[in-house]
């Protein structure tokens, strides 16, 4: 029976604090586990009184710790037996413990139980009067040994307890987590909540991470994903993966990256041209390095960027690129907008345009603008009198869309006049030029698509029409948890966007607990069911703590608990306190949050773009609509009682539940964001059913 090497990130993490010849001798053992991973009574044993089947295999002075099933052996941790009770990881094996003889491995395994029962929100929030000082001192002598940059030297030798180690601002989170297993041994537990990686080398890529020429490994695939990397890809049309959050769309997209490639050189295409798109520029690099990790030299095949990003370098091509607006000049261009509209036409056709702005408010009014006229690329008024409205809910009759149509027609003007343009604009006239075959637009052989949800009509259309074939593209997708598209049927949006057949539904979440997402799945549903109807999941990690929901109106008493929360939940899990992330409605709650937990001892930094990229140990503070793609084990949402999001003002009937349903949508996005822990603070004088669906059954709500 052949099986499948994997690690867990601990092991990788144990890996880089040995020294080369340590690590050498460790990898020495590395294949042998492949056929053999069985107990012998003596090099391998298996550990008694556990749950987990965890074993461990001598390899000189120090020790691999492992599981094994039929299909994989998953490799834990590496530590060097010292004394009873311990198994060190520490850099170079130096520690030294004199006048105390060592003791056999049967005698030492009696002494590695399983973990105390896992810590819940309410034990987290505690307030802490002792900090667990360090064993030793930070030493410079110590941070070269463990190749501390000399830049974090003089922040780091002033601590002298776990707490301030965790909390240190500034310092990278692989440092910080060096430190602290040098100082306190890592629970082996802890690693069986972490995610498989592969290393398409084997020995040699493993050697290459700890000589850091690598910079990091691909998850594994489960049966599930391995069926869709291959699945329909000799099919005569584009082939379509759904799954909730957590479930690997990503993962899969990349493996199927190598197989497009493979497939095309097989059909004599002999240097393919691959695009691999994705949501954020944080993932654009997220994914190429995992691409390079997996296709090595192949990786030159493939170009990894966002759509918006092949939009601004066809415009800029094509000499047609203008700016987009700010929210404040887009305001200015909406007022004059409804100036000139409302000017123009005879008494009776004024009247009509009045009471249909009216009707329909001046945010739903150009929203539909935005989001059905513009981002569809409806050039005419006869087009927009035949266009479906898939997710807006306030019906429009011929009238009242001759209304609409008369206002995107100034509004256009005026962005014109301005020399600006939307990003809908942008990017339908981008699909407009791929259609008619201008040589500003590239072309490709295959193109994969990830988190297609997120993308307008005109985007997706661009990305069909620079794909060479049909049947080479590839989309991923979840519609529940779309922020940015209304709903939309895919063959509205092009023609060859036809996936009956070839439309598969992964189900395994492999990122948050089932506590998190079971709880996320009712609030998602609770009051919109016809709309909102998530496909069943399974779980790789369960038995976390149920998330925790608070209704809270005071700003003081909010930056209290989740200060608390932050320091308890990132502690009891061994992480830093960048590990953690706060999601807030918008900057004018998220700004003055950073200050008050700043205030309290957690360093924290608002982020808002789409290019957001992790700092050095800070709480990222970020509006909800920027979570999208990211994830963090330990997340807060709040600040609802200092804001009017979801701007449900001047909304009433079906236009206010439509924006209740997109508000549910992105808080669900928002609470699948967290992998181990989360809470939620809801205004405690809100009657919205917006917090309406925290069932006691799923949520901690004492």
């Amino acid at each position: 029976m052949t099986r499948v090497l994997v690690q867990r990130p601990g092991f990788l993490d144990d890996l880089l604090a040995l020294d080369a010849k340590a690590v050498k001798q460790v990898l020495a053992k590395y294949t042998m586990l492949e056929t053999a991973p069985e107990p012998d009574a003596k090099t391998k044993v298996k550990l008694d009184g556990r749950t987990d089947g965890l074993h461990r295999m001598r390899s000189g002075d120090y020790r691999i710790f492992y599981t094994y099933d039929d299909e994989k052996i998953s490799l834990w941790g590496v530590r060097r037996k010292t004394v009873k009770g311990e198994y060190r990881g520490r850099k170079g094996g130096d520690v030294t413990y004199d006048g105390i003889d060592e003791v056999e491995d049967d005698d030492l395994d009696l002494d590695i139980p399983d973990l105390a029962p896992k810590k819940t929100f309410d034990d987290w929030v505690q307030p802490v009067d002792e900090q667990t000082p360090l064993p030793e001192a930070i030493t410079i002598e110590l941070l070269q040994a463990l190749d501390v940059p000399p830049a974090f030297h003089a922040r780091l030798t002033s601590i002298d307890s776990q707490d301030d180690l965790f909390e240190c601002p500034g310092v990278p989170e692989e440092h910080l987590l060096a430190i602290d297993r040098h100082m306190f041994e890592e629970p082996i537990d802890l690693r069986s909540d972490e995610p498989e990686l592969v290393s398409p080398g084997g020995v040699d890529d493993l050697l290459r991470y700890a000589e850091g020429e690598l910079v990091g490994f691909l998850l594994r695939l489960n049966p599930e994903q391995e069926k869709f990397v291959t699945w329909a890809a000799t099919a005569n049309g584009p082939t379509l993966v759904k799954g909730g959050p957590g479930t690997g769309k990503s993962t899969v997209a990349i493996y199927r990256t190598r197989e497009m490639i493979s497939a095309l050189r097989a059909a004599g295409v002999e240097e393919p041209r691959i695009l691999f798109t994705t949501y954020t520029n944080a993932l654009v690099t997220s994914s190429g390095q995992l691409l390079r990790s997996l296709l090595g030299d192949d990786a030159l095949c493939v170009e990894v960027r966002t759509a918006d990003s092949l939009v601004g370098s066809i415009l800029g091509k094509a000499g047609m690129n203008k700016s987009r607006p700010n929210a404040s000049k887009r305001e200015v261009i909406r007022t004059a907008t409804l100036e000139a509209v409302g000017g123009t036409g005879n008494a009776l056709q004024q009247a009509a345009r009045a009471r249909t702005i009216e009707r329909l408010g001046r945010r739903y009014l150009f929203e539909e603008i935005e989001t059905v006229i513009q981002a569809r690329g409806l050039s005419t008024v006869d087009e927009y009198l035949d266009a479906p409205r898939p997710g807006r809910r306030v019906s429009l009759n011929a009238t009242q869309r001759q209304a609409v149509w008369a206002a995107a027609e100034a509004y256009a003007a005026a962005l014109d006049g301005a020399g600006l343009q939307t990003w809908e604009q942008a990017r339908a006239t981008a699909a407009a030029l791929a259609a008619a075959g201008e040589t500003s637009v590239p072309s490709y052989d295959a193109v994969i698509v990830d988190e297609a949800q997120d993308l307008d009509a005109s985007a997706l259309r661009l990305l069909v029409e620079v794909c060479a074939e049909p049947n080479r593209l590839f989309v991923t997708a979840d519609v529940n948890q779309s922020i940015h598209a209304a709903g939309f049927s895919w063959q509205a949006v092009h023609q060859d966007l036809r996936f009956v057949g070839r439309t598969g539904i992964l189900k395994a979440n492999h990122r948050s607990t089932r506590e998190i997402t079971e709880a996320a799945r009712d609030h998602l549903a609770c009051g919109v069911t016809e709309d909102l109807a998530p496909d069943e999941q399974t779980y790789v990690h369960t038995g976390g703590p149920f998330p925790a929901v608070r209704p809270l109106a005071d700003a003081e008493e909010e930056a209290d608990l989740v200060a608390r929360y932050l320091k308890g939940a990132t502690k009891d899990q061994r992480l830093t306190i960048g590990s953690g992330a706060v999601l807030v409605p918008d900057k004018f709650v998220g700004q003055p949050l950073v200050r008050a937990l700043e205030e309290r001892g957690i360093p924290a930094e608002y982020k808002v773009s789409r290019d957001f990229e992790l700092s050095d140990n800070y709480v990222t503070v970020l509006p909800l609509t920027s979570a999208k793609g990211l994830e963090f084990p330990v997340v807060a949402i709040t600040g609802f009682s200092r804001s009017n999001w979801p701007h449900l003002d001047g909304l009433d009937g079906d236009a206010e539940a439509e924006a209740l349903v997109k508000a549910r949508r992105t808080l669900f996005v928002g609470m699948t964001r967290a992998m181990r822990a989360l809470l939620v603070v809801t205004p405690s004088s809100d009657d919205s059913m917006l917090f309406d669906g925290f069932d006691p059954r799923l949520w901690n709500t004492a």
